[in-house]
């Protein structure tokens, strides 16, 4: 397996599915995610500094196996930016 890290650019779902196929670029770097891409989706957006560990397939497409966020996940930062009505 290789590692790649950078800033997510792009983000796009190619197919909608119980386990959807995501597309998304790391600086200039093209990279698909299927397994753990809902997980992937929740925790990733656009500008995320992110590691992956991936394997090349014979179509020489980069498959993502590992993912990692290197600092708030966009669901942290959600959460963060909630305001709550005083309870």
């Amino acid at each position: 397996m290789k590692t790649y890290q950078g800033i997510v650019t792009k983000i796009k779902i190619i197919r909608f599915d119980s386990q959807p196929l995501v597309y998304f670029r790391i600086d200039q770097q093209d990279f698909l995610i299927a397994h753990h891409s809902l997980n992937f989706l929740a925790d990733v957006s656009i500008d995320s500094h992110i590691a992956v560990a991936f394997t090349t397939n014979k179509k020489h497409q980069r498959i993502v196996r590992k993912y990692g966020v290197i600092g708030q996940t966009q669901l942290m930062q959600d959460f963060k930016n909630l305001s709550y009505s005083g309870v």
